[in-house]
């Protein structure tokens, strides 16, 4: 078809001559036929070995795919964005990546990922949902308390600091001696600095942690000393 009119290019890229030729051909085409020719333009893109970008471009005009490369494309696209700092590109992916079904951990993770920059750079109401909803989820450890850093930080931004401790609060509580739960404390103690009675509370509550945490040093240790005699 380059040869009569409507389209110019060649063998790597085709586009239409002219914005009016796209639109008239467009016109006619239903909201389903157009995301199918989005599908199978991604499907092109990704069998010649495109980077994950230009497919995930043509996934947001798309309908569910419902196969596992979908999610795995918008995702690195996601990634990609983000490390190039295109924030509104990076939450676009994962957006779309969402309505894709997912298994829960992945999900998790894309909920986390997208909640995070949702709320602290768009205040968008849609971020604690998400980070709400992540933390729910079944996940590895790490991953749960990452999500309730995130979901307590942005609760104290709103000024809801008795959820926002609770939610942390609970997170140090899971595999309490673990580093991520330590973080847990640290954002905790951190985050109520400008609260004087919240920082009392949890300074109280960090020196019942810290006697827990002595309790179950000396527990190990007897069940040691126990075990090698």
């Amino acid at each position: 078809m380059t040869h009569l009119g409507p389209l110019t290019g060649g063998p790597d890229a085709v586009r239409w001559a002219h914005p009016l030729l796209r639109d008239a051909v467009l016109a006619g085409w239903t909201d389903a036929r157009r995301r199918l020719a989005h599908r199978e333009a991604a499907e092109a893109l990704l069998r010649r070995g495109d980077r994950a970008e230009p497919v995930a471009r043509r996934l947001l005009h798309a309908g569910t795919v419902g196969a596992p490369w979908a999610s795995r494309v918008l995702g690195d696209a996601a990634t990609a964005a983000l490390d190039d700092a295109r924030l509104d590109d990076a939450a676009a992916f994962l957006r779309r990546a969402l309505h894709e079904p997912l298994p829960d951990t992945l999900r998790h993770r894309l909920l986390t990922e997208l909640g995070s920059p949702e709320y602290f750079f768009d205040a968008a109401a849609d971020g604690i949902p998400r980070l709400v909803e992540a933390v729910r989820l079944p996940a590895p450890g790490h991953e749960r308390v990452h999500a309730a850093i995130a979901l307590g930080t942005a609760l104290f931004g709103r000024g809801e600091t008795g959820a926002g401790a609770q939610v942390l609060r609970t997170a140090a509580a899971e595999e309490p001696d673990s580093a991520p739960a330590r973080a847990a404390r640290v954002a905790l103690v951190q985050l109520s600095d400008r609260d004087l009675e919240l920082r009392r509370e949890m300074y109280d509550w960090l020196g019942e942690e810290a006697e827990g945490a002595r309790r179950r040093s000396a527990r190990r240790g007897g069940r040691c000393c126990c075990g090698t005699r």
